[in-house]
């Protein structure tokens, strides 16, 4: 655990450390403020129980005389008075520190769910090939606000009790050794066994509870996003399933791990009194002026009182940091993949994992009732579960200063990440001739057959192009790899004969414009989401791409609110073809060189197509424009044409020459 805990810190920025330092001095201050309050206690008893008593101490009988005290009841009012405002203060003062905590830890809350955020906002498109949606989600929210509430809050909690109970004994110490000693039995000696023997259940619980998550998360997302055709097929009751297994174990892991932070109090409850009556017939044995036993009796008591919720909480804090600090690993190695700086191992690391659970959580693959549920098999399992368990041994081998290293790597590389991933505005790209590819092939790992094989060709500025083939045959790969979404195997890439390597792959994305088939579009107005991620709209330009998509006719005739119209989320309130041409609009606004319609307008009928199509053409004439389609009535006026089959370049030329040369191509024409 204390390996997590350091992980913690790393995952803390420079500021959020010195809010854990104020932290520590808060729960310091509570502890003393806490303590503090029991002993003010004490001179009031002792006057109430025995005045000449109450006047042998020196700083008392001092107050009495300045303030010129001299009858009983006067000197009883006065301490009263003193105690009951010096409790409110230091009540008022322990709350106030308390609410501190509590603004502090969430403070770093945020700070690390923003930096996550930013880390994948960061990352390159292969990443997320291979994780789950749900899965990320759950990392950046839930595990943050489990990390915060399990293990920061309930740290400071833990650390509160211990500097309270630690004080109050040696209080004990100071006035009766026994007492003390009798306190440190009955009230931590069954929280400390607890403690050690279900230290690793706990942590088992904790990573179970923390797989279950995921899995609840990834599942349900699954149901959302694909509601529509889950309710077309009728398949709800499949996904509730789906979502029910995970659920079901969550359901059944969290009730554990609140019994057995519970379970000591009620067995030392019956303890606690039985140890107060021994105490008390103790001390009566002891005295036989039972009159000067009452202090110390009373004393005891609230002492007892303060220290069995003390040891309670004490417990259940480190309940809660043993079960939850499973989440900061998870966090870390998350992070930690994302600054290795080495993509394809990342994408190795990733397809094992297969849903991106942590080594910390691999273990949990083999409990029976995750198997045949969704989510890694058991091999994958044990590669994760060996991987980490290495570690781990690695870690106790080199012992402290091994995590003292860890730690400070983990800051340089994440430092690294934080500068080199900004939006990086490197020296831009003139596109004046052409885009060529040279020998270009992919492949999505190491292992994996290539999609691509040797891919050859050029594309002069200005042309429009297309590309066809047979589904599979690899035209959005290499699509994705001309807008920079995905980086060549081998071979090379070229603008103007500049090598496009992943330096440059800000620069090249903004010269293009790009529209996929399924077009994303979020919750806002229709503005907003054809300027697509700028906070300053210009609704000229705005209207003008509009205007070549043939979208404002409907727009500004047949919705209401035009252009600020909140098109709901992923704009399921438009139709196919809406949402296209809202796509088509969005990649005109930012005024690109070269232009990448992929299916960009299935969902569109003929006459729409071509309208649309000829007004960028006639507009924009000095625009490169590149086309996938499957309907080659799309790509008809292309100038050149490109035949991909199984990776391979068959054959290129005009759509006349393809008719002529390409059996292919004319088979394609065939079906129509």
């Amino acid at each position: 655990m204390l390996q997590s805990l350091c992980r913690f810190v790393t995952l803390c920025s420079a500021q959020d450390i010195r809010r854990l330092w104020v932290l520590l001095a808060l729960v310091l201050t509570t502890g003393i403020l806490a303590v503090a309050g029991i002993a003010s206690v004490v001179p009031f008893l002792q006057l109430a129980a025995d005045p000449q008593a109450a006047t042998e101490n020196q700083l008392v009988q001092r107050l009495f005389d300045a303030l010129n005290l001299e009858s009983r009841s006067a000197k009883l009012m006065v301490v009263g008075w003193a105690v009951i405002v010096f409790l409110g203060v230091s009540n008022l003062l322990t709350l106030l520190a308390q609410w501190q905590t509590q603004r502090i830890a969430w403070t770093i809350a945020h700070h690390v769910s923003v930096f996550l955020a930013a880390s994948y906002a960061r990352l390159p498109y292969d990443y997320y090939l291979y994780r789950e949606s749900g899965d990320i989600i759950k990392s950046v929210i839930d595990d943050v606000n489990r990390l915060v509430d399990g293990v920061v809050v309930a740290g400071c909690r833990l650390i509160t009790q211990v500097i309270v109970s630690t004080m109050i004994l040696v209080l004990l110490f100071y006035i009766n050794p026994f007492v003390a000693l009798t306190s440190i039995g009955v009230f931590f000696g069954p929280y400390l066994i607890m403690t050690y023997l279900r230290r690793a259940y706990l942590t088992d619980l904790g990573r179970e509870r923390l797989l279950a998550n995921s899995r609840r998360f990834i599942t349900f997302s699954d149901l959302i996003v694909g509601i529509k055709a889950i309710k077309s097929a009728e398949a709800d009751e499949y996904f509730v399933n789906r979502f029910e297994k995970p659920s079901r174990v969550f359901s059944q892991v969290q009730p554990k791990i609140y019994v057995s932070a519970a379970t000591p109090r009620y067995v030392l409850e019956s303890v606690a009194f039985g140890a107060v009556v021994a105490v008390i017939m103790y001390l009566s044995n002891r005295s036989t002026d039972l009159v000067s036993v009452i202090p110390t009796l009373t004393l005891f008591t609230l002492a007892g009182y303060r220290l069995m919720p003390a040891a309670q909480q004490g417990y259940q804090a480190m309940v809660q940091l043993l079960s939850n600090y499973p989440a900061i690993d998870n966090i870390y190695f998350d992070v930690q993949s994302q600054v290795s700086g080495k993509e394809q191992q990342l994408i190795g690391s990733r397809r094992n994992k297969s849903t991106t659970e942590s080594g910390a959580l691999a273990a949990t693959r083999e409990n029976p009732r995750w198997r045949n549920t969704a989510g890694a098999t058991s091999e994958t399992a044990k590669i994760a579960n060996t991987k980490d368990k290495s570690a781990e041994s690695a870690v106790a081998t080199e012992g402290v200063s091994a995590t003292d290293r860890e730690v400070q790597n983990f800051n340089a590389q994440a430092t690294v990440l934080t500068h080199s991933t900004q939006f990086n505005v490197s020296q831009g790209i003139d596109f004046t001739q052409s885009i060529s590819m040279r020998d270009l092939s992919f492949a999505f790992g190491p292992d994996e057959p290539r999609v691509l094989k040797e891919i050859s060709l050029d594309i002069l500025k200005g042309q429009r192009v297309g590309f066809v083939g047979p589904s599979g045959s690899g035209k959005t790969t290499l699509i994705d790899i001309v807008v920079g979404l995905l980086q060549p195997s081998s071979g090379e890439l070229f603008i103007d004969n500049c090598p496009i390597d992943q330096s440059r792959t800000t620069a090249v994305k903004k010269l293009i414009g790009y529209v996929p088939q399924d077009v994303f579009l979020y919750n806002d107005t229709i503005a907003r989401n054809i300027a697509f991620g700028v906070h300053d709209v210009d609704m000229p330009r705005v209207m003008r791409c509009c205007t070549l998509a043939r979208l404002s006719q409907v727009i500004e005739q047949e919705l209401v609110d035009g252009y600020d119209t909140v098109i709901g989320e992923r704009g399921l309130r438009l139709s196919g073809g809406q949402r296209q041409r809202i796509g088509l609009a969005r990649a005109l606004y930012r005024m690109p060189q070269i232009l990448v319609l992929d299916e960009a307008t299935s969902a569109l009928d003929t006459v729409t197509e071509k309208s649309v199509m000829s007004a960028i053409v006639n507009e924009l004439p000095d625009v490169t424009i590149i086309i996938i389609a499957h309907r080659l009535s799309t790509v008809r006026d292309c100038d050149r044409l490109f035949v991909l089959d199984r990776g391979n370049l068959v054959a290129q030329g005009s759509y006349e020459e393809l008719l002529s040369n390409s059996s292919l191509f004319q088979e394609m024409a065939s079906i129509g």
